[in-house]
């Protein structure tokens, strides 16, 4: 049961702003886990488009390949050589692609541990104040009735200090002298 609550001004202020420091922490980390949740889509939808493109001017570049050896017809020069260096250009954005998104990954795995280490330090600091908070509650450590109160309200307890001394009802006894005149009756 509770014997005693203190209170300390700044204690509770710092444990309500802790809550808040948590509270937006969490907010923080989980943006940021959005946030690249988001970039890591968009990079790879860059990557499959990149993808596609390449195979849509490469079975072009093919055809074209595939006409000038066999065909008569004659295929214009400048057309099969933009062919070509279209094919190498999508090859180029392919790669590029793939190197954002293998650059992505090591970036989001360095921003996630940063993230989860500051929520982290703030939880901690948060159970640190909390500690501190919950400790202006003292609490008996038996059940029993408050004999005597060791200090007057707005004086400062150290830790050491006792400061109530609580009996237990079941052992208490009384010595009562009454006078042989009254024992009587």
């Amino acid at each position: 049961d509770l014997l005693v609550e203190l209170s300390n001004d700044n204690i509770a202020a710092a444990f309500a702003k802790s809550q808040s420091d948590v509270q937006a922490a969490e907010a923080d980390f989980e943006l940021v886990k959005a946030n690249l949740e988001a970039r890591h889509t968009a990079l790879k939808a860059a990557l499959i488009y990149a993808r596609l493109d390449f195979k849509q001017v490469n079975a072009r570049y093919s055809a074209l390949t595939h006409l000038k050896k066999t065909s008569v017809i004659p295929i214009a020069e400048l057309e099969y050589v933009n062919a070509k260096v279209s094919v190498e250009q999508a090859e180029g954005k392919m790669e590029v692609a793939q190197l954002e998104l293998d650059s992505f990954h090591k970036i989001a795995t360095a921003q996630t541990r940063a993230g989860e280490f500051r929520f982290t330090a703030v939880q901690q600091e948060h159970a640190r104040i909390k500690k501190q908070f919950d400790d202006l509650h003292i609490r008996a450590s038996r059940a029993g009735i408050v004999q005597n109160i060791h200090f007057n309200p707005g004086e400062g307890v150290t830790s050491a200090a006792p400061i109530a001394q609580i009996v237990d009802p079941t052992s208490v006894y009384v010595t009562l002298t009454v006078p042989a005149i009254q024992a009587t009756k």
